[in-house]
């Protein structure tokens, strides 16, 4: 593929139909114009970007959040665990697991 200098694109515009040398004004008018869309572009670009990256974040803090509590279980569940061994209070329950 053949690259094409930014001079080249700038002289032929879909606007003055491919002509090398063209008004003067109408190179502005299209100049505009594609910096115009280029911009929207960016900013759609960049709003859709922040846009996925505040929901990762939220879903993020969501699994961290949830991963915080199932710990906090498990440390309650052992700790119970812990203290009917060591009290002697088992009740009938086998601690490793196996009845």
């Amino acid at each position: 593929p053949r690259v094409e200098l930014m001079e080249d694109y700038q002289k032929r515009s879909n606007v003055t139909g491919g002509h090398k040398n063209p008004r003067r004004s109408d190179v502005t008018e299209v100049m505009d114009n594609d910096t115009k869309i280029i911009e929207e572009k960016c900013a759609t670009l960049i709003q859709s970007v922040l846009r996925m990256r505040t929901i990762r974040l939220r879903c993020q803090s969501k699994v961290n959040s949830a991963t915080v509590v199932q710990s906090v279980c498990a440390t309650r569940i052992q700790s119970n665990a812990t203290d009917r061994y060591t009290t002697g209070d088992t009740r009938g329950v086998d601690v490793t697991g196996t009845e």
